[in-house]
């Protein structure tokens, strides 16, 4: 089902539409445009590092035990790993999230406070 160019498209349309409110309402609490763009920006990048963090933790776990069972002997983690996994996390999520943010930048404030 995810392999589907429509599943793909509802997605962006529901990441689009919600970060369009989101948008909107900040724009109208008097925020700037790029400060709004920051701050959703920011907020993506935080899940980045939580999800490559996780990420990073989990295939340790898995290195070591699979190394063990399969190889002999368990790997040690190496922490410039972690900052090639944040950076690529970091990378592919602002890459993400970046047609939805310039999508959103462009709608008009008006029609959706109204509730259009």
């Amino acid at each position: 089902m995810s392999d589907s160019p429509m599943f793909w498209r509802i997605v962006r349309r529901l990441i689009t539409a919600n970060y369009g409110r989101l948008f909107v309402i900040l724009l109208a609490l008097g925020a700037g445009s790029g400060l709004v763009g920051v701050l959703l920006a920011a907020e993506q990048l935080l899940v980045a590092f939580v999800g490559g963090g996780i990420g990073y933790a989990v295939g340790i776990l898995l290195a070591r035990l699979l190394g063990e069972k399969i190889f002999g002997f368990t790997p040690e983690p190496k922490l410039f790993l972690l900052f090639i996994v944040l950076v690529l996390a970091s990378l592919i999520t602002l890459l993400g999230s970046a047609y939805p943010l310039r999508r959103a930048s462009q709608y008009d404030p008006a029609p959706i406070l109204r509730g259009e």
